[in-house]
């Protein structure tokens, strides 16, 4: 698992059950403040350069793929 992904597996249960779980507290175990925390310190790392913060919180049930990259200038910090 990547060091940049926050909270507990949910893997018990149907897809349903499973989509229910993360509804009930976003911010179970504190995930989303160090997911916050950690995009702001790649941020800081940046230093001034423009930059978008993102944050994706999967409450599907189902595991996301990465699929494919398209960037004329992008890079994610410490991921290069």
């Amino acid at each position: 698992m990547a060091g940049n992904v926050f909270g507990k597996l949910v893997t018990e249960g149907t897809r349903l059950e499973r989509e229910a779980t993360p509804r009930k507290d976003s911010n179970a175990d504190n995930k989303r403040d160090e997911a916050i925390a950690y995009v702001r310190n790649q941020k800081a790392k940046s230093g001034n350069e423009v930059s978008t913060l993102c944050i994706f919180y999967n409450a599907t049930g189902e595991t996301l793929y990465y699929d494919q990259e398209h960037s004329w200038y992008g890079r994610v910090w410490d991921l290069l």
